[in-house]
This record gives structure tokens, sequence and C-alpha cells, in this order.
């Protein structure tokens, strides 16, 4: 028996269903409701404790996929404008301070981006001053 391989197979529906918890600070019963019941104008929910209120409308839900990406594509194309010995040097310093090896090359490429240099002690300068602005975009 010959079976088929499909790859990339799509839901078809989506069951969606959404979890509040009564307003009422003593009480604090959790409700469930369904996605057609979050999209229906003055919906209200009364709870056990006779607590009546109405949930915030949900406009809509929106499923979104993973991409794959290859790993040698990504790489060269953060590098590309770099040259990869000097990347090759700079990499371990910001891998040893604990960053993923991805996550050194997209701090090097914005560090590389706003100031192109060959100095590997002013590059690696310039990554570590990227941490800083990557936590408060």
């Amino acid at each position: 028996m010959q079976t088929k391989k499909i790859k990339n197979q799509k839901p078809i529906s989506l069951d969606v269903h959404l979890k509040y918890r009564c307003p009422n600070n003593e009480c604090g019963q959790e409700h469930w409701l369904s996605l057609l019941e979050s999209q229906t104008s003055n919906f209200k929910i009364v709870c056990n404790c006779k607590t009546v209120f109405t949930p915030k409308r949900i406009d809509s839900i929106k499923v979104l996929y993973k991409k794959h990406y290859s790993k040698n594509k990504q790489l060269n194309a953060k590098i590309s404008s770099i040259d990869p010995e000097l990347v090759k040097k700079v990499i371990p310093s910001i891998i040893n301070l604990g960053f993923t090896k991805q996550e050194a090359l997209s701090m090097i490429d914005r560090a590389y981006t706003k100031q192109p240099t060959d100095d590997i002690s002013i590059l690696i300068k310039n990554t570590l001053l990227e941490t800083n602005h990557g936590e408060q975009s």
C-alpha cells in the first residue's frame, strides 16, 4: 500500500473559547465563552454571585503560521554586508556573554548597520550597546 505525504496541511475550521473571570473580587468564578458569544454585541454574563458583566468584544482571531527559513540563507543574509572573518571573530565574544548565535548575529547586524566599522573592539562595543536598545523597542 502506498501512502501520500502531504505537507503544510491547514486547518479547515477553528473552535475558539475564551475564559473570563467574574469581576467580583469575592467571587472570582471563571466563565467560558465561545468566539461567537465574545463577538456578540451587548452579550452579558450572569455569574452565580448575581454579578452581571459584559465582556470586551473580540473583533477577530488570526492564525499565524510558523515561517521556516534555511539556516544558511538566514546566516548569509545577516552577514552579507559584513566581512565574514570579522563576524567569526565577534560572535564567540557575544555568545560567551549568554546570547544565542541568532541573537548575536542580529545584534551584530544592527550594530554594523548603524555604524559600519572593521575594528573588532568597536564592533563588539556597538553590538553590546544594541542589547539595551533591543530591550526598549
